[in-house]
C-alpha cells in the first residue's frame, strides 16, 4: 500500500505544474477616434465595438507574461503583455482577451501567434502577425495585414476602400460587398487566395502567378508562358472602377463571384 502511495506521489510530482493565470479588469476613458494599439505575444485577442468614449479589457494572461499595461493618453493608447525577463525555457505564452473600443478607433495589433477577430470597427485596422488566425468582419475603411503564415479572412462591407495583405504562406479570403472605387492588393508567396466580388461589380484586376493557377469565374482565361509555368490575366468587368492587384508565387488565385 505504501509502494502505491509512493509511487503515486512521485507521478504527481513529475507532472508539469499548470500555469497560474492573472485575471484582466481594466477600462479607461477614450476618446471616439483614438489611435489604439496592441502589442502581445501569443494568445487570442477579440475586439468587440462598445461605448463611444470607454476602453474596456476583460480576460487571463497567464504566469509566463510578466506585466499588463495599459499606457498614453485619452486620443493615444497602448495596450501591452509583456514577457518576464528571465523567462524559462519552453515557456509558453497565453492570453485570453476581450477588448471592447469605440467604433471608430484606429486600431494597430502586434502579435506573434494566436487568433485574432475583429468585428464592428468603422475606422482602419492594422494588423502584423507571425502565424495564427486573423478573422476582420465589420463596416471598416481601410485594412492593411502583414502575416508570415495562417489564414487570413475578410468579411467586406460596401465601406471598404482599402485593403492590403502580404502573406508568405497560409490562406487569404475575402468575401462580401466592396466600395465602387476601391483599390485592393494581394500578395502571396505560396498558399491560396480567394476573392469573391459582387455579380456585376466594376472592377479591373491584375493577377498573376509564377508557378501557380489561376480560376476566374468570369470567363477571361488566364495567360500561359510557353517556357516558364507562370501565368497571368489582366482584364475588366463591367466597365471598371475599383482596381485589383493579385499576385501569387506559387499557390492556387481563384476570382469567384458571391
Amino acid at each position: 500500500m505504501k509502494k502505491v502511495t509512493l509511487l503515486a506521489l512521485l507521478m504527481l510530482l513529475a507532472l508539469p505544474l499548470s500555469a497560474e493565470t492573472k485575471k484582466i479588469d481594466e477600462r479607461r476613458t477614450i476618446d471616439s477616434n483614438a489611435d489604439v494599439e496592441i502589442e502581445f505575444i501569443a494568445g487570442d485577442i477579440r475586439i468587440l465595438v462598445g461605448k463611444s468614449d470607454e476602453l474596456i479589457v476583460r480576460g487571463t494572461i497567464n504566469d509566463s507574461y510578466e506585466t499588463f499595461d495599459i499606457s498614453g493618453d485619452e486620443d493615444d493608447i497602448t495596450i501591452e503583455v509583456e514577457p518576464k525577463e528571465r523567462k524559462q525555457r519552453n515557456a509558453k505564452f497565453n492570453a485570453e482577451l476581450t477588448i471592447t473600443v469605440p467604433p471608430g478607433v484606429e486600431l494597430t495589433i502586434e502579435s506573434v501567434s494566436g487568433e485574432i477577430t475583429v468585428e464592428g470597427l468603422s475606422n482602419s485596422l492594422t494588423i502584423e502577425s507571425v502565424s495564427g488566425t486573423i478573422d476582420v468582419g465589420g463596416p471598416l475603411r481601410e485594412i492593411d495585414i502583414e502575416s508570415v503564415s495562417g489564414r487570413i479572412m475578410i468579411a467586406s462591407e460596401s465601406t471598404l476602400k482599402s485593403v492590403s495583405v502580404e502573406a508568405v504562406s497560409g490562406i487569404i479570403e475575402m468575401a462580401g460587398d466592396l466600395a465602387r472605387n476601391g483599390d485592393y492588393t494581394f500578395e502571396a508567396v505560396s498558399g491560396e487566395i480567394t476573392i469573391r466580388v459582387p455579380r456585376g461589380y466594376g472592377a479591373s484586376y491584375e493577377i498573376e502567378t509564377f508557378s501557380g493557377k489561376i480560376d476566374n469565374a468570369f470567363g477571361p482565361k488566364p495567360e500561359t508562358t510557353k517556357f516558364l509555368p507562370s501565368q497571368s490575366l489582366s482584364f475588366s468587368e463591367s466597365g471598371g472602377g475599383a482596381n485589383f492587384e493579385i499576385s501569387c508565387f506559387s499557390g492556387k488565385i481563384r476570382l469567384l463571384e458571391n
